[in-house]
């Protein structure tokens, strides 16, 4: 049943166009106040709709057609559907032909229709690449997606035109994700001669109860399509998957990653952070930034776009940092491998090599180089500054300090034990059947099938190893465990001693490899590969026993102290950064990201 407050907004749309066409706007004839059930409650507000299949007192002629047929194609740039069902009428009552009618309504369709299209390839690309958008969508995303609507775009024009709600985006979308004149063209005038033609068919066939129709749809349409969605979802995401071994285990490997908060999207943790700033920031004698003051010797305490060499060139103490070269992005592919050449001949250093972005984070693009092949793939690539580091053997950990500027000493706020994924050949699966058994490897399944790709199909024999990665990061598959039982008052003294040789240091975590984990703990044969600042984790956070909200919990501890810290420290005459700066370098760090992985998507084609 239609009620007033529904009905009334999707009929008077279009009233102004009965109006300009000059036709009588007067009560219900008899015969059409039939065709709606008494209750509907529209006959008082809306007759002058049913006045459509009485006509008018003769059929619109010359320039009074012309104006009524532009008003029609014009209507259907304000509402496509409410249009067609009113030229159904018109045809019904015999004021348009059918040609007239659906030719004015396929014209105003195809050209505003268009016209999105149009805007979304000519306008929607620049748009995406403006701050604050840009922030928010994630080149490969984007590059995911343009590929998607390669494979589908045509289908989803099609069903979109059955879909009200979705024509806009779905237009839209198809200019930006760069789909052709001609194939969009196709597919979009194909939907429409379907669509369009349909629709008049039927409100000249049903007459009043046309509008009451058309509005049940636009209510039903949305659940039929999510009904649709979630069909579709169940059965090619979930059952065609699970016919078969594979299939069964990327399912598990799913299951458990949602199950998982180490795995979950950094969103989720760092929003709690976001909200706790925000609020802190508000109170009286508090900034939003007082955390950026936290390290006085690195920019903006090293929340975003840190300098790796810049930091490690501060150490008073050059023995406890692994050797490193700088290999800027100026210098061509061979001029960086000559240098890296001259770093290991004078250092009497063999391969393996560690090759890293001198600013980047999580773990990304780092290489641990085998060979002088691996090197010049490396820097053939390398858009960005670039480290060369000393491959040091030995087991690596993560240790957070902490230490406040009225303090003798600082402490160890979270010490991370870092174990590499190593699989167990068993003379039968080859290396990819065996990822997806590991209880872990499985739940990074896609990670490690890109690290391993040249291995995949190899049979590793009964019981020998086969490690995944080498690089101690997280996102590349490494376990994170808490390691704060490794504490010693041996491990804290040289870890204050190393802290106090980098004047305007206070808060951070060390990576940092020892040979064993009782040397470790005694403080002795450390060396640095990288010490992060204020926007670093206590990675501890991701051992798998810790629950979301214990994890949320380490990180709000964790930037309550480096508020506090740049607070005193702006006692002492430090400026803190200004919002507008880490926007600035937030910005920054966003388009070289983008640059860089459309550096390594075409590198990819090219490699293929």
């Amino acid at each position: 049943m239609i009620n007033r407050i529904s009905h009334f907004p999707l009929v008077f749309r279009l009233r102004w166009l009965w109006v300009l066409a000059g036709l009588p706007l007067t009560g219900l004839s008899a015969e059409t106040a039939l065709t709606l059930p008494p209750e509907s409650g529209v006959v008082s507000e809306t007759g002058w709709i049913l006045d459509l299949l009485n006509g008018p007192a003769s059929a619109p002629q010359g320039g009074h057609l012309f104006i009524m047929l532009l008003l029609l194609a014009l209507a259907t740039l304000v509402t496509e559907d409410l249009t067609c069902v009113i030229t159904g009428l018109m045809i019904a009552n015999g004021t348009l032909t059918w040609a007239q009618g659906i030719g004015a309504c396929l014209i105003g369709i195809l050209f505003g229709d268009f016209l999105l299209f149009l805007a979304g390839r000519k306008w929607g690309r620049p748009v995406l690449r403006r701050a604050p958008l840009r922030w928010m969508i994630h080149p490969l995303k984007l590059l995911e997606t343009e590929a998607w609507f390669k494979r589908r775009g045509g289908m989803t024009i099609l069903i979109s035109r059955f879909m009200p709600g979705t024509r806009l985006p779905a237009y839209v979308a198809a200019g930006l994700m760069g789909m052709s004149y001609a194939k969009f063209l196709v597919f979009f005038v194909v939907a429409a001669l379907l669509w369009t033609p349909a629709l008049v068919f039927l409100s000249y066939k049903l007459a009043g109860k046309a509008l009451r129709l058309l509005e049940q749809y636009h209510h039903a349409a949305p659940w039929v399509f999510l009904g649709m969605a979630g069909l579709y979802l169940g059965v090619f995401k979930v059952l065609v998957p699970s016919l078969n071994w594979r299939g069964r285990r990327e399912l598990l490997a799913r299951w458990r990653r949602s199950t998982r908060p180490e795995y979950w999207p950094a969103f989720w943790l760092y929003f709690p952070v976001g909200v706790y700033l925000l609020f802190r920031g508000a109170r009286r004698g508090k900034h939003l930034m007082d955390f950026s003051v936290c390290n006085p010797c690195i920019p903006g305490g090293g929340v975003v776009e840190e300098s790796k060499s810049d930091i490690l060139n501060r150490f008073g103490d050059r023995n406890v940092v692994a050797d490193y070269l700088l290999l800027p992005k100026e210098h061509s592919p061979d001029e960086k491998c000559k240098k890296v050449d001259s770093f290991m001949r004078e250092r009497n250093l063999d391969f393996p090599i560690v090759l890293k972005p001198d600013v980047g984070q999580r773990g990304q693009q780092v290489m641990i180089a085998k060979s002088i092949a691996d090197v010049e793939k490396c820097l053939e690539a390398a858009k960005v500054d670039f480290l060369a580091q000393t491959y040091v053997p030995g087991i690596e950990f993560g240790v957070f300090y902490i230490r406040h500027p009225d303090e003798e000493a600082g402490r160890i706020f979270a010490i991370t034990r870092k174990t590499f994924c190593v699989l167990s050949g068993d003379g039968e699966h080859n290396v990819e059947e065996l990822i997806l058994l590991h209880d872990r490897a499985m739940c990074q399944a896609d990670v490690h099938f890109k690290n391993m790709k040249a291995r995949l199909l190899e049979v590793p024999g009964k019981g020998e190893k086969v490690q995944l990665t080498q690089v101690g990061n997280h996102a590349r598959g490494t376990l994170f465990e808490d390691g704060i039982d490794l504490l010693t008052p041996a491990l804290t003294d040289r870890i204050e001693e190393i802290s106090r040789t980098l004047p305007g240091f206070y808060f951070g975590r060390y990576d940092l490899i020892a040979p064993d984990t009782e040397t470790f703990q005694r403080g002795e044969g450390l060396q640095v590969i990288e010490l992060n600042g204020v926007s670093s984790e206590a990675t501890s956070l991701y051992d798998p026993k810790y629950s979301y909200f214990s994890m949320v919990g380490t990180l709000l501890r964790q930037w309550k102290e480096a508020s506090a810290i740049g607070v005193k420290l702006q006692a002492q005459g430090h400026p803190r950064m200004t919002i507008r700066e880490l926007i600035h370098q937030y910005d920054q760090y966003l388009q070289r990201e983008t640059r860089r992985h459309l550096t390594a998507r075409r590198h990819e084609k090219r490699s293929f």
